[in-house]
């Protein structure tokens, strides 16, 4: 707990005024002072997010600044990028938002905030890029207008949008709370803009891998995650069960999957860190000693990973995925089998997953597994079948390799009133000539 003030600072060189990232040791200390002084606090500071000082020559510290990832959704700013719903969750990573800002207290140097925020988001790309493993192209920030006036950001070049329309983000879901905030951006690289609405994605700032915040998503409550993963049965039994709420568990653990959470420890990690408002909602238990509520430990994790039906999980998130907006009827669908990395250990075949997913975001849309590539055909033709019944492919294009290029698949596909693109390797039998004939689509296409 921080305590004693310093005597005042009222005097500062501007000019040597530098900013530099926390270290790891010196975390606490920066979560101590927003925790003292910042009406806030440390609360929301999850997923990606980078704790940035402002020092001066004598490496005093003056002011705290935390970013976090972008809000999900914000009317002002999604309509002034100008972005489609598909670009904009696979490339709101390259937005970051200024969750805290705080000029401490006993620093009382004019002009310094603007200083401060001109400083920051100078290198703020370069320092997200070294610690996440992208850049990032747009600053955004809420100003609550009770309090503040953004003075300072206009100062530092940030432009004004518009207004929140008074929503907060409660276990992954929004509750009116009635307090408009003041929405404003700031680009940190030229025609930042054009390249997030581009047609073109901008590979050169995306992350390798995209993932998700969970926590931006619907996971409890009415049409939650929570609510889809329900239909899992328990295969625990009843006695000695520390966690009894077993779809909250699974969602915990889903939510880590989502965030790119791959091994046990950094699921068990992440699941930590989850706000205990979510613990709670998911059914996680409240110590009695310390009135916290208690995430589930490695060994529950592990237990269950291996208890639930993989199948039927995939199922059910790719169900619910497609029911938050993930997918766009009309869309383009890719339908391919891999063999997974490494699933051979312990004597075991290698696991073969068939999936179809979106070309726009990424998103699996159905998924099976198979014994060996042998079955990959089947498979495929198994999603095909279950996309029609659904009816999500009418208007879609899909694309396949060759390996799939037969009667069966082509009739199926035609079926559900998509468009195909088929290619045809020359280690392969060349496709009959008649082979398209039997598609009720008179728009498919042979790529040889």
């Amino acid at each position: 707990m921080v305590t004693a003030e310093p005597a005042i600072i009222s005097a500062v060189n501007l000019r040597s005024v530098r900013i530099q990232v926390v270290s790891r040791a010196e975390a606490s200390r920066w979560d101590a002072l927003i925790v003292q002084h910042h009406y806030l606090g440390t609360r929301g500071m999850v997923a990606e997010h980078l704790r940035q000082v402002a020092v001066d020559e004598s490496s005093t510290w003056l002011a705290l600044l935390g970013w976090t990832t972008a809000a999900f959704k914000c009317q002002a700013r999604d309509r002034w990028i100008g972005w489609l719903p598909s670009q904009q969750w696979r490339r709101l990573p390259l937005v970051v938002n200024n969750a805290r800002f705080l000029i401490l207290p006993w620093v009382r140097v004019p002009h310094l905030a603007s200083r401060v925020l001109a400083l920051s988001s100078r290198r703020l790309d370069a320092d997200w890029r070294k610690h996440h493993g992208h850049g990032v192209l747009l600053a955004e920030t809420f100003v609550d207008g009770t309090r503040f006036r953004g003075t300072c950001y206009k100062a530092a070049g940030w432009e004004v949008l518009g207004q929140t329309r008074g929503f907060r983000r409660s276990a992954g879901r929004y509750v009116a709370h009635g307090q408009p905030k003041l929405v404003l951006v700031k680009s940190l690289t030229p025609h930042a803009r054009d390249i997030l609405r581009a047609a073109e994605p901008p590979t050169a700032h995306l992350p390798q891998e995209q993932h998700m915040d969970p926590m931006a998503l619907n996971i409890t409550g009415v049409g939650s995650l929570k609510e889809a993963l329900s239909a899992l049965a328990d295969p625990r039994k009843p006695q000695g069960k520390e966690h009894r709420d077993f779809a909250g568990l699974v969602t915990l653990i889903t939510m880590a999957n989502l965030a790119g959470m791959r091994s046990l420890a950094a699921m068990t990690e992440y699941i930590a860190l989850v706000p205990q408002r979510v613990l709670s909602a998911c059914g996680c238990a409240r110590e009695m000693r310390t009135g916290k509520v208690r995430p589930p430990s490695e060994p529950t994790i592990r237990r269950t990973v291996t208890q639930v039906s993989g199948d039927h999980l995939d199922t059910i998130v790719a169900a619910w995925m497609r029911s938050q907006g993930f997918w766009r009827d009309g869309g383009a669908i890719a339908i391919d089998g891999k063999t997974l990395r490494g699933s051979h250990l312990g004597g075991k075949d290698q696991v073969v997953l068939v999936a179809a997913c979106s070309h726009e975001t990424g998103s699996v849309i159905a998924q099976t597994a198979v014994e060996t590539k042998a079955g990959e055909s089947e498979a495929a033709l198994n999603i095909v079948e279950q996309l029609t019944e659904e009816e999500r492919l009418r208007g879609c294009m899909v694309t396949a390799d060759a390996l799939h290029t037969n009667g069966r698949f082509c009739t199926e596909v035609g079926k559900g009133g998509a468009t195909s693109c088929w290619l045809s390797k020359a280690t392969r039998p060349a496709p009959d000539a008649n082979l398209f004939a039997s598609s009720t689509d008179s728009t498919l296409n042979d790529l040889m």
